[in-house]
């Protein structure tokens, strides 16, 4: 164990009594609060890329899965009813799930051939 001498101290370290008596205590508490900003900052780094790649497909999932349940209560509906304007509701309720799905899957076969486009390129 090394013994340092007040002498050979930096003039800040000298004065024992503008020390805080609980030191170590200050340690530990600047040793976490700075794993707790490391891991904020790590947190935070993955919600971006999260919100930047997974957002519009979490969107449209959410959309397809909401015209999905208003097609199925729509039918339900007209199932039971003799109201042709809740025929015409289960229609258009069909009729936009039916352009809605269309459209996703055109939309990830396009942005697949581009990645594939991407990767044949490089």
């Amino acid at each position: 164990m090394k013994t340092h001498f007040p002498s050979k101290l930096p003039q800040a370290v000298l004065s024992a009594s503008e020390l805080p008596s609980n030191t170590p205590e200050l340690a530990d508490i600047h040793w976490f609060n700075a794993s707790l900003l490391a891991t904020a900052t790590k947190a935070t780094n993955t919600e971006i890329s999260d919100k930047l790649t997974s957002h519009p497909l979490k969107q449209r999932s959410a959309l397809l899965a909401g015209l999905s349940s208003t097609a199925a209560r729509a039918l339900q509906k007209a199932s039971t009813s003799t109201d042709p304007l809740d025929m015409l509701k289960s229609t258009r309720a069909l009729s936009a799930l039916h352009l809605e799905t269309v459209l996703s899957a055109k939309m990830i076969s396009k942005t697949s051939q581009a990645i594939e486009k991407l990767t044949n390129l490089s």
